[in-house]
């Protein structure tokens, strides 16, 4: 590691950086801020959550009463992604005003996420690399694909705090040896899995880390800190943020079957740890026992959670739903536009890291590049499985990509020759931004970046969802039948209630909404009448239609794009914009009401 001038890395640096990034990131959002176009479907349903916290929702109840009523949804989303922005909220409303302080809110707490990142990446980068290495770091968070998307303005949902979590357990591991950086990391870890079960899998990688500890370097406390501090602050937070009342062994979220495997595993360590004669051999035999008995506990109090909480999904929402959200798919579903720079800069930092550890001149600073190379490679193979989780590949990357740019940025200095110094500047910038160099193949080889036209986003939509479904309060409360990415834009922008939005909690409210659109008219009838829709709601210019009525020509919603409405739908005109059509349910002919689902 560096000495500890250079390894400093002073707030006033972090906040200076800091705001650059964020003029940057203001200046390149500048249009989706002035139309406040939430880039999401989960953004919106986060605000949505948010409002019914603040207007009396219960701390404990994460219930969506209106999606799916009577009985509503319960969700999977943690509370701690819903305080920054209600703390905001409450702070600013007696200042400017209800709507104006939610606007606040979701400028200010990415800026937030933000800069907790910023000062996280300068720290381990100053720590490892030095000052400027640092720097340059930084420079590129906003830069890296699929990470500065995370922490853009509007960006409110729970993937940035998710980055930071990991990122900060990385610094605390790295930064402390024995079981204090152990102890600390597995309790920033606990606060990502609370906000989402994805960091599970990252936390093995840094729970090898502890066990490498064990085995070759014979530090005993580390491993036995790190399980102890995961599975305490779990169950503390799991309290503290469901109550008592939601026990149940939940598959997608943080829930007592993971917790007595966690429990489990961290009293075992703690028993070999007592050991002291055992062999090494000996040791991992009993380490792996007491891990095994874990498993086995999770296996038997929850066995329905063994292939992931996505496994049971019913056929038709895996097939029409699941599989085409790419971000939650393989890496080699995505595009080349997005995946080649995602590579490169894994690969970068993987190589960077592994000729720092060889190149190391001392046991502790190649014991540091072991170990953070333990837990890269770990995220790196989660992110080939799961795309989305690239964006904590590009967050770990980023100091030894920092590493090498301060590295050429020397050498630029350095010479005299002025083609040297650009290309030494060429270099630096796709190092720092490897969206530049992905975009330059993707323009001299455009079928790289396919040719079919893709449809806009729910955000983009000339439908204009977000404007538009405030005009759906013109009509009486109601229930909406909707595809399943506008259910959010029309719980955020009105009073109604929706059949299904696109989570898996409601799989089969979505079930029935696909059924329907793919369905036959009659067929179609039959599903929405068993929800007692008031209306139903369909924008043709999405990809979600679309697919429907590409995959079922016959379908509600192909006919309705060719304006063939069947007669139990009558057309409401409330000046919503072309291509976004609105329906009420025609009473039944023989009068009686519709029952509820």
């Amino acid at each position: 590691m560096n000495s500890p001038a250079s390894a400093r890395f002073p707030l006033a640096l972090g906040l200076a950086l800091w705001a650059a990034a964020w003029a940057l990131q203001l200046w390149m959002n500048r249009d989706i801020i002035a139309g406040w176009q939430l880039s999401d479907p989960d953004d919106f349903l986060r605000l949505v959550q948010v409002r019914d916290l603040l207007a009396g929702q219960g701390w404990f109840d994460l219930t969506q009463h209106r999606i799916n009523p009577p009985g509503g949804t319960l969700m999977h989303w943690s509370r701690l992604v819903d305080l920054p922005l209600a703390g905001v909220i409450v702070l600013l409303t007696p200042l400017i005003g209800a709507q104006a302080a939610e606007q606040a809110a979701m400028l200010i707490v990415p800026a937030l996420t933000l800069f907790a990142l910023v000062l996280i990446v300068g720290r381990l980068t100053a720590l490892l690399a030095g000052r400027t290495a640092a720097i340059l770091a930084c420079v590129g968070i906003v830069f890296q694909p699929m990470l500065g998307v995370q922490l853009r303005p509007l960006r409110i949902d729970h993937h940035g705090w998710q980055i930071v979590c990991v990122m900060l357990a990385l610094y605390l591991l790295l930064r402390h040896r024995g079981a204090k950086g152990a102890a600390l990391a597995g309790a920033a870890l606990a606060v990502g899995l609370a906000v989402s079960l994805e960091v599970l899998a990252l936390a093995a990688g840094f729970g090898l880390v502890c066990l490498w500890r064990w085995l070759m370097e014979k530090d005993r406390r580390a491993l036995p800190a790190f399980l102890a501090s995961l599975a305490a602050t779990s169950a503390a937070l799991l309290l503290a943020t469901r109550g008592l009342g939601d026990l149940a062994a939940h598959c997608d979220q943080i829930s007592p079957p993971y917790l007595i495997a966690m429990g489990l595993a961290a009293l075992g360590a703690l028993a070999v740890s007592g050991t002291r004669r055992a062999t090494r051999l000996l040791q991992f035999v009993l380490l792996a026992a007491a891990g095994s008995a874990g498993l086995a506990a999770f296996l038997i109090s929850a066995p329905h959670c063994t292939s992931g909480p996505f496994a049971m999904l019913d056929p038709l929402v895996r097939d029409y739903w699941y599989v085409n959200v790419v971000e939650g798919q393989p890496i080699w579903r995505g595009s080349f536009g997005l995946v080649a720079p995602v590579l490169l800069a894994a690969l970068v930092g993987l190589g960077v890291m592994t000729c720092q550890m060889r190149a190391a001149r001392n046991t502790e600073q190649r014991a540091v590049w072991r170990e953070y190379l333990i837990v890269f490679t770990v995220t790196m193979a989660t992110g080939l499985l799961v795309l989305r989780t690239n964006a904590v590949v590009g967050a770990m990357a980023l100091p030894p990509i920092g590493l090498l740019a301060a590295g050429l940025l020397r050498r630029a200095v350095e010479s005299v020759r002025p083609l040297a110094k650009f290309g030494y500047a060429m270099l630096i910038a796709a190092l720092l931004a490897p969206v530049i160099p992905a975009a330059m193949v993707v323009a001299a080889l455009p079928q790289l970046g396919g040719s079919a036209k893709k449809a806009p986003a729910v955000s983009q939509s000339q439908c204009a969802l977000a404007q538009s479904a405030a005009k759906l309060d013109l009509l009486p409360p109601g229930l909406i039948f909707a595809p399943l990415d506008v259910g959010p834009q029309i719980l955020s922008g009105s009073r109604h209630a929706v059949v299904a939005t696109a989570h898996h909690r409601a799989a089969a409210a979505m079930h029935d909404v696909i059924a329907a659109f793919i369905a036959a008219p009659p067929e179609a009838e039959a599903i929405v009448r068993g929800h007692g829709a008031d209306y139903l709601l369909i924008c043709h210019e999405l990809a979600e239609p679309r697919l429907y009525a590409r995959r079922a020509p016959d379908g509600l919603a192909a006919r309705l794009a060719a304006g063939d409405v069947p007669a139990w739908l009558n057309s409401v005109y409330i000046g919503l914009p072309p291509g976004l059509s609105l329906y009420r349910v025609t009473p039944r002919p023989d009068g009686t009401p519709a029952p509820r689902r």
